[in-house]
């Protein structure tokens, strides 16, 4: 693992201490120690080239960004990445007020175990996982100010969906005059993909208790079912209606449209995952999602969407 530069700290909690000079004893300088920090998680399979425009758009905003620690693990099992990153790190720091940056590599081949690692390479008490070819999330302020006030595990929040010129495709769930079209927590415990499953700030100490990667494999990558995991375990979360993640739609990423290999994968995924899932209800429901992907019937996520506003009678 390589580590660049030392993370200035300015806080709101301060640690007392003292120093004694001759037979006085005065108070020292107070050790400031910030409550208000994410580590940032990307795993990594594109490389450097896609990871460095994540640092260029931290350092258009460096009083946002430049006291979090962003870790980035490349999915490969040599260090080409990880020397790239660095030395283009050298050069960068000259113009660029950039966050404190961690980097290694590991060939692991599922995203949520790179996640996993980025997890123990970190310490701050907030944690995002952020997409390797997406826009950084908006908003984390305000889900850390509600998490702080109201103890919670975890804040939810709207996705968007946008093109590389940055215009807005969709936007998921629905958000209409300040607030959620529908219940969306409910929505996302009904189907995992009703909102992004990772579109969430989380609290170090709950993943610490809900993994987000089980040890377990998936055909469509362990998020949804690490969303089905959390929506079932014993945690305090609420959603906050705004803009959260924010999605780049390119030719290499997903359309959310299923083709037939990808909607059987789903449908097997769902019927391995349900053993989490403590809601009879919930269950039937979800069969019901895999039986229509098995025959074709629904080929979209948006069509499960619906197919949960209609459940939930949104």
């Amino acid at each position: 693992m390589s580590e660049v530069a030392s993370e200035k700290t300015r806080g709101t909690t301060l640690t007392p201490s003292c120093v004694v000079v001759g037979h006085r004893q005065r108070p020292a300088m107070t050790i400031p120690i910030r409550t208000d920090l994410i580590d940032v998680i990307t795993p990594s399979r594109r490389g450097f080239h896609y990871y460095r425009r994540i640092l260029q758009e931290a350092a258009l905003n460096p009083q946002r960004w430049m006291h979090h620690h962003f870790i980035v693990i490349f999915d490969d099992d040599h260090e080409n990445n990880v020397h790239a990153l660095l030395r283009w790190l050298d050069k960068a720091r000259e113009t660029m007020v950039l966050p404190r940056i961690s980097a290694t590599n590991a060939p692991a081949g599922s995203p949520d175990i790179l996640r996993q690692i980025g997890l123990g390479m970190g310490s701050n008490p907030y944690v995002y996982f952020q997409d390797d070819d997406d826009p950084l999330p908006l908003h984390l302020d305000q889900c850390m100010k509600l998490m702080e006030h109201g103890h919670l595990d975890a804040v939810f929040g709207g996705t968007e969906t946008i093109t590389e010129r940055g215009m807005t495709v969709e936007q998921f769930p629905r958000i209409i005059n300040g607030k959620f079209v529908g219940d969306v927590l409910a929505g996302q415990a009904l189907f995992p993909s009703y909102g992004h499953p990772l579109a969430a700030l989380f609290t170090r100490k709950v993943l610490q208790r809900v993994p987000i990667y089980d040890g377990s494999h998936y055909h469509n990558g362990n998020a949804l079912p690490f969303n089905v995991r959390f929506m079932n375990s014993c945690v305090i979360i609420t959603a906050l209606p705004d803009i959260c993640r924010r999605v780049r739609l390119h030719r290499d990423n997903d359309t959310g449209i299923l083709n037939t290999r990808s909607a059987m994968e789903l449908a097997t995924d769902i019927r391995q995952w349900r053993d989490y899932i403590h809601n009879p209800s919930v269950v039937k429901f979800q069969s019901i999602i895999a039986d229509y992907l098995e025959t074709g019937w629904i080929k979209t996520f948006c069509e499960i969407a619906t197919l949960v506003d209609e459940e939930l009678g949104n």
